[in-house]
């Protein structure tokens, strides 16, 4: 398990965890976007991938997914849109 934020303290703070599964190659990603964040996204760095596998993430609140790279994931961030304040959503990704 690795927190992708450090421990929020305040009501405008985002708050995420990744639970890495390796021995099924996929895990989970959950974020909670706080009532006063002024902030609707954010990016955050998963950890423990392969750079060079690539990895379909989907919502298991809107059922969307996409394919991306575990370097895109581990460098540029996964992007994160929650609208409502407060709000929250989970993620599953597996390599494929």
């Amino acid at each position: 398990d690795y927190p992708l934020t450090s421990y929020p303290a305040g009501d405008q703070d985002w708050a995420a965890w990744q639970y890495d599964r390796p021995d099924l190659r996929e895990g989970l990603v959950q974020v909670f976007r706080r009532a006063a964040s002024p902030f609707v996204s954010a990016l955050f760095r998963l950890r423990a991938l392969d750079p060079e596998a690539t990895y379909r993430v989907t919502s298991l609140d809107g059922g969307e997914s996409q394919e991306l790279t575990g370097r895109e994931l581990a460098e540029d961030g996964f992007p994160v849109t929650l609208a409502r304040r407060p709000d929250s959503g989970v993620w599953t990704y597996r390599r494929v």
